[in-house]
């Protein structure tokens, strides 16, 4: 018997061994490959850091020679050191850029040539860099420093070496130097990634080997005793004594081997059983099938749900000898919808009280004559109970499962009717509610026509009026002037207090008529912006201060000005930059009385920065923002006292806007508050012609 088994084996080609140990000189090669490439990045980057830290030193030490050249424009000073240089390979070449960003001192051995100039910006800064250059190279560079001792304190004949020194920035170093290594290192350290990957991959080929002969010889064992078993012999075993995986292998095959033959005698009593059980199932899925088609048949092609048809499918499936279909109008009257037979057994199904949950599983509600049982399930859907399904069901109902699957679609079908009714009720009340709010729509919108009439009759009264107000304003102003100046004649210091008073009060007046003459032009968006060259804003800003020095009269304190030393060129609107620094100044010289109030005026590259600093009572957090409201103003005794119309600060932040900048607050209640006003260097007009550029 068992050399007919073995000869009826197939001799299969030992492929699989192959592979296996194809799979593994595969990984060893990727090992081994992998460890190559790691060796040679890691060498290679190495490499590449430490020619990096050392060229960045070498920047470094040359800018600190390159001051006394630098400030002399004398190459002949760095002769000596430039030739050392030149001689290492890996430098390409040097230059000293002045302070200006103008090239001083260059020279390429080797690569591109060094631009002509450098951003000052960059020259003035005191930290080293690095940066990619063309070719592969790069290009670090580093400040040159040059220190100074104070010229004050050399006049106040100060001397020795303990004189404080403060170090300027008088050029900047470019080194350009490459960092990678060339092809020879490159080689070399190839060599040395290959070798060592080629040694692993040959160690893991040895090891593949020696372990596929180990494994083998059991595995082959094993693919006998399978093949033996696949033929039909239920009684092949494999003999192995193995006590490893293979072995475990072995043993979990006999053991499936004396379970597999249990089995196959189970199965064959099984078979009969299942077969029977699937005919009758088969049957009760065509029915359910039937009935199911019906039940979705009308919403493609019907308008009316047919029910009794749908009663006679249900109780046909069941097995009933009759059954009613009861509907649960809103009223809470049942109603029959359909009966089956119809004019069978009418009085006996008839529905019971509609208490509890729709189960299949009911008692029998009632016997007969004959020996049937009334069975009541209610159909309860989301909505609540919606009708019940009364049937006459021989004692012993052979068809459970099928009024399972059927009751619940029933269930569905009668509560899409009772919605379907509803939504029609619900369509009908809101195409009458549209027609309302159609009506309603039309009535705002012809309000909002008038209101937008008023509106703009509002701000062309405001600007009417704000314009008649405006001449008398300032002639009262014109003519306090000359009085107080004595152009008229003498006058005595009480009288000049009084008109200095009326003029004050006229300029505050005019001030808030003008305030809301822009309010209006902003909120019609008819508010043009002047862009003028200003040779000085320091001037303008001078002036603003000096014209607001009366707000402070009957403070403890003057209005503080700190301006740059050197003159402001911009394009802007002045007359706009006028009026926001006055509404800041007047703003905080109202809320500040004791301490100070500072206007600091700095330029930021192309910005410009206007600040008014003050130490009054400050803004809540939750009321920074809110200042900058049409006709918002802080609660309190303080603000009640100052008054205002709550203009100011908003018409300031649109004005910032205009002229392309922002104007922010930072406060601290009890401290102060400071106002920060930050506008570009140059600003578009938004009518008339631009000035040429000076900037």
């Amino acid at each position: 018997m068992g050399i007919h088994q073995d000869a009826a084996i197939p001799r299969f080609k030992r492929s699989f061994s192959r592979r296996v140990l194809l799979l593994l000189g595969l990984l060893s090669l990727a090992g081994g490959l992998l460890l190559a490439g790691a060796v040679f990045w890691v060498s290679m980057r190495s490499r590449t850091d430490a020619r990096g830290e050392i060229a960045a030193e070498r920047a470094r030490q040359l800018a600190g020679l390159a001051a006394t050249p630098i400030l002399a424009r004398d190459e002949a000073l760095l002769e000596e050191e430039l030739e050392r240089l030149a001689a290492l390979p890996e430098l390409a070449g040097v230059a000293l850029y002045a302070a200006d960003g103008e090239l001083v001192i260059s020279r390429s051995w080797r690569g591109p040539a060094f631009e002509g100039r450098m951003d000052p910006a960059q020259c003035a800064s005191q930290l080293s860099g690095r940066r990619a250059a063309p070719a592969g190279y790069t290009d670090f560079q580093a400040p040159i420093l040059a220190w100074y001792v104070s010229a004050e304190l050399r006049a106040q004949g100060v001397r020795g070496n303990a004189l404080p020194r403060e170090a300027r920035t008088v050029g900047r170093l470019v080194l350009r130097s490459r960092t990678r290594p060339d092809a020879g290192e490159l080689r070399s350290m190839a060599t040395f990634s290959l070798a060592l990957g080629g040694g692993v991959f040959l160690a893991g080929l040895l090891l593949a080997v020696v372990g596929m002969r180990r494994v083998w010889i059991p595995f082959n064992r094993i693919l006998r005793g399978v093949e033996h078993f696949r033929q039909g012999d239920l009684a092949a075993r494999i003999q192995l004594d193995s006590k490893d995986e293979l072995g475990h292998i072995a043993d979990s095959f006999n053991r499936l081997a004396r379970d597999l033959s249990a089995r196959m005698e189970e199965l064959g009593g099984m078979k009969d059983r299942l077969e029977a059980e699937v005919h009758e199932k088969t049957e009760e899925i065509q029915d359910t099938s039937r009935f199911l088609n019906e039940l979705i048949a009308p919403f493609g092609r019907e308008t009316e749900i047919p029910w009794s048809r749908l009663l006679r499918l249900l109780c046909q499936g069941s097995g009933a000898r009759a059954g009613a279909l009861f509907f649960l109008g809103k009223s809470g009257q049942a109603a029959r919808i359909a009966s089956f037979p119809e004019k069978e057994l009418s009085a006996q199904l008839e529905p019971s009280v509609f208490e509890g949950d729709c189960q299949v599983t009911d008692a029998p509600a009632g016997m007969d004559s004959g020996g049937a049982a009334l069975r009541r399930f209610n159909l309860r859907g989301p909505d609540g109970l919606g009708g019940q399904l009364v049937l006459l069901c021989p004692r012993e109902c052979r068809h459970q499962h099928y009024l399972k699957h059927v009751i619940p679609a029933l269930t569905i079908t009668l509560t899409n009717a009772r919605a379907f009714v509803s939504v029609r009720e619900l369509v009908t009340m809101l195409e009458h509610r549209n027609e309302q709010l159609s009506g309603q729509k039309r009535a705002l919108e012809e309000q909002k026509e008038e209101l937008e009439r008023v509106n703009r009759l509002k701000s062309q009264f405001v600007a009417n009026m704000s314009h008649e107000l405006r001449i008398p304003l300032n002639a009262i102003i014109g003519y306090s002037e000359m009085l107080s100046s004595g152009l008229y004649g003498p006058v005595n210091g009480e009288q000049k207090d009084s008109l200095l008073a009326i003029e004050e009060s006229g300029r505050n007046l005019l001030n808030l008529i003008n305030t809301i003459l822009d309010h209006s032009r902003l909120e019609a968006d008819r508010m043009p912006v002047y862009a003028e060259k200003i040779d000085d804003l320091r001037k303008i800003v001078r002036e603003t201060v000096s014209r607001n020095q009366s707000l402070a009269r009957e403070r403890d304190y003057q209005i503080e000005l700190l301006v740059p030393p050197t003159p402001i060129l911009c394009i802007s609107d002045g007359g706009k930059i006028q009026q926001i620094l006055s509404n800041l100044i007047s703003n905080a010289v109202k809320f500040t009385e004791h301490g100070h109030v500072r206007v600091r005026l700095e330029a930021r590259g192309d910005q410009l920065e206007l600040a008014v600093e003050d130490t009054g009572c400050g803004i809540p957090e939750t009321e920074r923002e809110n200042v900058f409201l049409e006709f918002h103003q802080l609660d309190g005794s303080a603000t009640r006292a100052a008054g205002g119309t709550g203009l100011g600060l908003s018409v300031s932040r649109r004005f910032a806007r205009l002229l392309g900048g922002t104007l922010t607050v930072q406060s601290e209640v009890g401290r102060g508050s400071t106002f920060t006003l930050r506008i570009p260097r140059r600003v578009e007009a938004s009518s008339g012609d631009n000035p040429d550029s000076i900037l």
